[in-house]
């Protein structure tokens, strides 16, 4: 599976509409969907409620290499990493 793919089943059932219709509703902010653009074949993908070292630590162990954070890892624009 591709890092699209893995996007296209994840929007299906969670639909980035649903983030922008509550933000606009709430008049609130939320940084949901692609944060990074990666290319390669997925293997495993981790759900996770945070993104932290525990969660890197656990879907390093499982082989996942793709991790989906319920809250998003980056509020902020990032000027380089």
């Amino acid at each position: 599976m591709t890092y699209e793919e893995a996007f296209e089943i994840v929007n299906k059932y969670a639909p980035l509409s649903l983030s922008d219709k509550f933000c606009e509703i709430d008049k609130a902010y939320d940084n949901s969907g692609k944060l990074i653009e990666v290319s390669g074949e997925i293997k495993g993908v981790l759900f996770c409620l945070d993104l932290n070292s525990e969660s890197v630590k656990l879907a390093l162990k499982k082989g996942c290499n793709l991790i989906i954070p319920h809250h998003p890892a980056i509020y902020n624009p990032l000027k380089k990493i």
